[in-house]
């Protein structure tokens, strides 16, 4: 007998790819529905059939509103029409694709990236006992009901997500880094990110990644003010995001030379610009502290980048700095602490080195092996 599958995220990038590419070995009939595959090393297998939605686009609440209402709509219509043989596999983007399960008699599973309605709450665009938030909260339970499996990508999450389901049918799989950055990291002189913009002879902080409310990038912008008399430390921010125009007025403020701010760089330029990294800067706020890693962290530890980290003590993120010994995590108000590492291991070249093997290390425990554990002892 012959199996099917569908698949559905409104933007693919490489650790969906991962996922899909390795049901490959266990399904006949492969489907993917998206708005855009954003391949950066590993190429889409040629035995997947792509269905294409609106590309997503980041902009104010009522577009996303509109977008997220209009694309599940086109989601549940697709599978309706071709593919109500197949199994699906939904995301939790966009946000309101898991509703379909409520429609829908396909055997499904979903794997939860960012938990609704509670990552709303937690960036305070409602508050907990808004409608909404009780709605989408009893709807949560009845889908995650329906579902076969939940799969999510942290321990935090997996207790998060335990008040709308059974402990039992969540499965945690950790996230990965991207084969782009498996390999040795890129030479300063010969990275053309480096070379466009000036920056040979700097030690590079940098922030790649969104610039969403939650996120303390105001602390890296007091950091890079603490440090504007060490003239050749260079921060580096790049994304995109609700903080965007607030962090280019705060730079701009403080007259800052030292620290360039970039949007969000096509996948071309992005394959350089991380890599031109000497230390990665990742924060998470503390509402979702315990919620999950974000995946920038395998993909500049797979670099041998140390870490400095704007986060709780007690998050995940600070639990799997601590447990490699990869960087440091800090509070934001610890900008002393923050330049007294950067200091330290820009200027000793044994103790950058440690961070650095440290962080391949843990990479390695992180690789796209993961995304067939899925499938092996999971859907199969």
């Amino acid at each position: 007998m012959t199996r099917g599958i569908v698949f559905v995220n409104h933007l693919t990038g490489y650790l969906f790819i991962d996922i899909v590419n390795a049901s490959v070995n266990y399904y006949d009939h492969i489907s993917l529905i998206t708005g855009k595959v954003n391949e950066h090393k590993t190429p889409l297998d040629e035995k997947v059939v792509v269905n294409y939605i609106s590309e997503y686009k980041k902009g104010g609440k009522l577009s996303r509103l509109i977008y997220w209402l209009a694309t599940t709509i086109r989601v549940y219509f697709i599978i309706l029409t071709k593919y109500r043989s197949h199994e699906i596999f939904l995301t939790s983007n966009p946000p309101f694709s898991p509703l379909i399960v409520l429609l829908l008699r396909n055997k499904t599973n979903i794997l939860i990236y960012d938990i609704f309605p509670d990552g709303l709450v937690s960036d305070g665009f409602i508050s907990e006992k808004h409608f909404v938030n009780k709605i989408w909260c009893n709807l949560n339970i009845r889908i995650f009901k329906k579902v076969e499996n939940v799969f999510t990508i942290s321990d935090g999450m997996a207790e998060t997500l335990s008040k709308y389901c059974d402990m039992k049918k969540i499965k945690v799989i950790p996230l990965w880094h991207s084969e782009l950055f498996s390999g040795d990291k890129i030479l300063k002189e010969l990275n053309p990110f480096i070379q466009k913009n000036d920056l040979i002879d700097k030690f590079i902080v940098m922030y790649s990644g969104n610039l969403a409310p939650g996120h303390d990038i105001e602390a890296l912008i007091d950091l890079a003010d603490y440090l504007k008399d060490h003239n050749d430390i260079e921060f580096i921010i790049a994304g995109s995001g609700w903080k965007y125009k607030a962090v280019e007025n705060l730079i701009n403020q403080k007259e800052l030379n030292n620290c360039k701010l970039f949007p969000l760089l096509p996948a071309e330029e992005f394959k350089f610009s991380l890599p031109a990294a000497d230390i990665g800067v990742v924060t998470i706020s503390k509402p979702a502290a315990q919620l999950g890693v974000p995946s920038k962290v395998y993909n500049l530890a797979a670099l041998g980048i140390p870490l400095l980290c704007i986060a709780d003590k007690n998050s995940e993120l600070s639990k799997l700095v601590d447990s490699y010994d990869i960087g440091i995590c800090c509070n934001k108000e610890e900008i002393n602490k923050m330049a007294d590492f950067i200091k330290r291991i820009k200027g000793n070249q044994n103790d950058y080195d440690y961070y650095a093997k440290r962080a391949i290390i843990c990479s390695k425990d992180f690789n796209c092996s993961n995304a067939d554990k899925f499938f092996n002892g999971n859907l199969i």
